[in-house]
């Protein structure tokens, strides 16, 4: 096997021990943060789909940054961000969205755009919101359709 292809294959192990998928060598692994917020992106996944989306990707990396989710619902292309807190919590998670993460996710939709050659489209940049119960299992999920605007591409 050659260094290059061994290499691939440790950063793969890794990736996926980071994410909490594998339960070989390295053990169930990842940081609890991470697993949490890969628990409420499931929640929120499902959530959509029972609220008609039809989800065309999870953690699509593209240009500068990465899309919770990619979906489209009654023919327009909606990127979700996902946040969760822990019920109670002083902010909400929809408030802890920045102006710099609005910027990132509006470019990131533009670059999906650009590169799967869509053209014209129009595209909704929609927020769910997973509340934690005190386990840190998400509980309830909450949509906001167009919470970081609508545009339309060229």
């Amino acid at each position: 096997m050659s260094r290059e292809k061994a290499l691939r294959e440790l950063l793969g192990r890794l990736s996926d021990w980071w994410r909490g998928s594998s339960p070989g060598w390295l053990g169930r692994g990842g940081h609890e943060r991470h697993q949490r917020g890969w628990r409420a992106e499931d929640y929120a996944t499902n959530r959509l789909i029972r609220d008609g989306y039809h989800i065309l990707g999870r953690n699509v990396v593209v240009g500068p940054g990465e899309i919770d989710i990619v979906a489209e619902e009654d023919r327009m292309l909606v990127f979700i961000e996902v946040r969760s807190r822990q019920e109670g919590a002083l902010r909400r998670p929809l408030h802890t969205i920045t102006w710099a993460k609005r910027k990132r996710v509006r470019r990131c939709a533009l670059d999906y755009v650009r590169r799967r050659r869509i053209g014209r489209v129009r595209c909704r940049f929609d927020v769910v919101e997973v509340f934690l119960d005190h386990n840190g299992q998400p509980a309830r999920a909450e949509v906001h359709r167009a919470a970081l605007g609508v545009m339309e591409t060229r």
